[in-house]
């Protein structure tokens, strides 16, 4: 949720907004009314309609301060990003790992477990070669895909200066 607000992917501010307090008490009395009627139906089996009516009550409660939190925000578009041929590589390489740990999990059940409350040792618990490497592997495309290091930030800035030279 976060990622998306940082791209611009938030609620519009200039949209109806419920007040917090609203929707805390909207949800807290409907779900107060909701464990009330189902105490009503335990405690007074004689009569059920009383308490799937409180039940009743209490689910409107909710979906009514559901439906004006909805109300109150706009919808945001979200632009879906491009599939490129170097997002190829990344995504092999993780489905091949995952594919190699699986069928080493079937190979060798108790390699990827650890159990640190089995024994106490004192020494390290024992290291297995082929997870590690092929964990390790996942950061393949960061060498890989890795191009020239630009410093666009500190050519505009020397630009700026008039001490950049063509």
């Amino acid at each position: 949720a976060e990622a998306m607000e940082a791209r611009g992917f938030s609620r519009n501010t200039s949209v109806r907004r419920v007040p917090p307090i609203l929707v805390q008490g909207g949800l807290v009395v409907g779900l107060g009314l909701v464990l009330a009627g189902g105490t009503f139906l335990t405690f007074f089996p004689a009569v059920p309609m009383l308490g799937w009516a409180v039940i009743v009550a209490g689910l409107g409660m909710i979906g009514l301060t559901l439906w004006a939190v909805g109300a109150g925000s706009s919808r945001t578009r979200y632009r879906r990003s491009v599939w490129r041929e170097r997002d190829t590589l990344p995504a092999v390489l993780a489905a091949g790992i995952t594919a190699i740990l699986l069928v080493y999990r079937l190979l060798s059940p108790l390699a990827l477990v650890y159990d640190p409350l089995s024994t106490l040792r004192i020494y390290a618990p024992p290291f297995d070669l082929v997870p590690a490497l092929a964990l390790a592997a996942l950061a393949t495309p960061a060498f890989l895909l890795r191009g020239p290091r630009k410093e666009v930030g500190r050519q505009v800035e020397l630009e700026s200066r008039g001490k950049l030279h063509a």
